[in-house]
């Protein structure tokens, strides 16, 4: 318990560690889980080969394992650093091999814990399905533990070193409790290896083992994949929510994992053939309560907090978790290849995760919506109950239970239209007529879903992201802080923009005098859509000033070497969403300065935190506030007002003028703007902010500054 608690901070730590360094972008994410499952998968194989070695002592070797990631762990960060300032500018294979050699000895380690503890139990006992299940379960319900703890207390109170300093010293706890606990029988002698016998196992059987066990690993991960996406967009995601959803889906796996313990307890009337079926029936019924759970948690957000829809996914994840343990019973006898043949059924468990990662998160929800995928989930789940259902002994009597399983699988397809109907409506506004109020446009990408209301405010994962206007005449979008881009610099020649959104501040800044090239780095592919859908932004995409790049903006600064801009404009999201650190940290800050021309200035948006203004501030030599944005640089930054007037009279986007009404309206508005703008200086906010905490990539200080219970609530359209 105590191990798979470590394991998953790090888990946790580690990659937000990694992507600071390569990226949050989806091609990164997904580089990063692979590769930690794949250590996980090579270590498997090395416990499994150890496990069955004669004579070997199980305790003390594991404890040499936990006391080998206890090292590691206590020096990992500054070694990630190191080698990220090495492959951080390179490509996505460049980032693979780097993080796959960054987390393959520790995750190895990891990995090779579990058929050696199997191996040594089921030597004891007689038994490979029981202990399997128990230690299982022990395991991930640590793991469950700590998806809560790191992202409700460790990460948010603190920072990622001392969470990886406090993963490293519970692995040395660990150790030292392995070696101390050891019968004492064993001490100062070598003990019995495993039985010398080994029991044949049929034909296919072991290779179905590890079929059903592929399966139900991509299916549980990408289930996963799919229902953070959910409270995410429900939520706008912070890290206590995603730590949550983790924590409450540990928690099912591990408690199915307990239940299943039951079948595998060598009573004679469990044969293989009764768990096998069994086993069918709960991934039928795996699989009906994972395709329900989206529009269930729909549902819960409309009458309550969008959280209370966990516990659907923590009984869709018990369901699964009961699968592996039954499986392994039926395939793995207690003799002396154990070890191995279990390392063989956990390794396809995880190479099949590793899949569900890959093809799920990186392909599938690129080309297919909410819906699409949870239906090629429905189908996988009801291949693995068939799969399952016509396994070890018998097959006849099932045939009755792959036909209701398939009955009920074209059932629940035929209803799909109506289940997942206005899901994303449902979410975001939370109310029970949230279906009278459908998104005009819905882009769904693998970096996040782009919605797009009626009245043309454009909301990403469920969050406001801008609105589709460039007129001073009717801004409810308050346009008028990108028009101040001229107010902050005389020349903004070279302007760097980091975040597409809407597509509006773009338009905007490419059409104010001399600017003459405008670079957008853009994480989601899906805002393209939306630009090109919409006329008052349409000719973004065509006009010759403009390139966009879709890119993790600070991945793509890493990379710029020898880049110079007169302007960074960074309208970030709010400062409280998962990863925002990313682009409002100290370390971010620097990187933005080195980017700069001598007298550039960084424009970004620090969405009123105090937090971030701090961090701007004490980053560069000067710096004034203007709205819930803030200008810095190592020049002399200010605000020229009659710059920012001049830009308001004579703007010009797409041959209309941006403010058509007459000069003494327009001379009102300005005086307004400025009065709501509350201009202020560095100093004065250094004066004002002393105590506040900065932003750095350690401390997560702007993700932290909300309760850990928080969650989005949409305002008026």
């Amino acid at each position: 318990m105590l191990s798979g608690f470590s394991a998953l901070v790090y888990q946790v730590a580690w990659q937000r560690a990694l992507l600071a360094i390569y990226g949050v972008n989806a091609e990164s994410v997904t580089l990063v889980v692979t590769a930690f499952m794949a250590g996980l998968g090579l270590g498997s194989l090395l416990g499994g080969r150890l496990a069955d070695r004669p004579r070997i002592d199980h305790l003390r070797v594991f404890a040499a394992i936990e006391g080998g990631v206890c090292a590691y762990g206590a020096g990992s960060l500054s070694l990630f650093e190191l080698a990220g300032g090495i492959a951080g500018g390179g490509g996505p294979g460049a980032v693979f091999l780097a993080t796959f050699a960054l987390v393959l000895l520790p995750t190895a380690l990891m990995g090779a814990t579990l058929p050696l503890l199997v191996a040594r139990a089921a030597g004891r006992s007689g038994n490979v399905g029981w202990p399997l299940a128990v230690l299982y379960f022990a395991n991930t319900i640590g793991g469950a533990v700590a998806a809560v703890v790191a992202a409700v207390v460790l990460l948010r109170s603190f920072g990622l070193q001392a969470t990886v300093l406090a993963a490293a010293a519970v692995n040395g706890l660990v150790a030292l409790l392995a070696l101390a606990l050891r019968p004492a029988s064993l001490r100062g002698r070598a003990p019995a290896g495993p039985n010398g016998r080994t029991e044949p196992v049929p034909s296919g059987r072991l290779a179905w083992g590890m079929a059903c066990a592929a399966l139900v690993g991509f299916a549980s991960l990408s289930w996963e994949i799919l229902w953070l996406r959910v409270y995410a967009f429900a939520t706008g995601g912070t890290i206590s929510v995603f730590g949550l959803f983790l924590g409450f889906y540990l928690f099912g796996i591990a408690t199915g994992s307990l239940v299943a313990r039951r079948a595998c307890t060598g009573d004679s009337a469990w044969t293989p053939a009764r768990i096998a079926t069994a086993a069918g029936v709960v991934a039928a019924v795996g699989g009906v309560a994972a395709y329900l759970h989206s529009p269930i948690a729909g549902w819960v957000s409309q009458h309550g907090p969008p959280l209370a829809g966990l516990p659907v996914a923590a009984a869709a994840g018990a369901l699964y978790g009961a699968i592996l343990p039954m499986v392994t019973h039926c395939v793995v006898p207690a003799d002396a290849r154990t070890g191995r043949r279990v390392s063989y059924v956990y390794l396809a468990n995880i190479v099949g995760a590793s899949l569900g990662s890959a093809l799920t998160g990186f392909v599938l929800l690129d080309v297919l919506g909410m819906a699409e995928n949870s239906a090629a989930l429905l189908l996988l789940s009801g291949v693995l109950a068939a799969t399952l259902l016509l396994g070890p002994g018998e097959r006849r009597p099932r045939r009755i239970h792959v036909a209701a399983v398939a009955a009920a699988t074209a059932a629940l397809l035929l209803s799909a239209p109506a289940l997942y109907a206005s899901l994303y409506e449902r979410l975001l506004w939370k109310t029970p007529s949230a279906a009278a109020r459908p998104f005009a446009d819905v882009v769904e990408t693998r970096a996040g879903v782009v919605t797009v209301t009626d009245a043309g405010a454009v909301l990403g994962t469920g969050v406001y992201d801008g609105r589709l206007n460039t007129s001073l005449d009717d801004d409810r979008n308050m346009i008028y802080r990108a028009y101040a881009v001229a107010a902050l610099h005389p020349a903004p020649r070279r302007v760097l923009m980091i975040g597409l959104g809407s597509g509006s501040w773009a338009q905007v800044v490419a059409h104010l005098p001399g600017v003459e090239e405008v670079v957008v780095v853009e994480i989601n592919a899906g805002y393209l859509d939306v630009v090109r859908r919409y006329e008052v932004v349409r000719s973004l995409l065509t006009n010759p000033k403009v390139s966009i790049v879709i890119d993790d903006g600070r991945r793509w600064l890493g990379r710029a070497v020898g880049e110079r801009f007169d302007a960074i404009v960074a309208n970030v999201t709010f400062h409280w969403r998962t990863n925002a650190t990313h682009l409002l940290s100290r370390e971010s800050m620097r990187l933005a300065a080195s980017r700069l021309a001598p007298d550039g200035v960084l424009y970004f948006n620090a969405t009123d935190s105090d937090e971030a203004l701090r961090t701007g501030c004490t980053s560069f030599r000067s710096g004034v506030r203007f709205g819930s944005f803030i200008a810095v640089g190592n020049g002399d930054v200010a605000f020229d007002v009659a710059a920012f007037a001049h830009a308001i009279r004579t703007a010009v986007v797409d041959g209309r003028r941006a403010a058509r009404q007459p000069d003494s309206w327009i001379e009102a508005n300005l005086e307004r703007l400025l009065d709501d703008a509350h201009l202020e200086t560095c100093p004065r906010i250094l004066a004002r902010t002393t105590g506040v905490r900065l932003i750095t990539d350690d401390n997560l200080a702007s993700e932290a500054s909300v309760p850990w219970y928080a969650y989005h609530r949409p305002t008026a359209d």
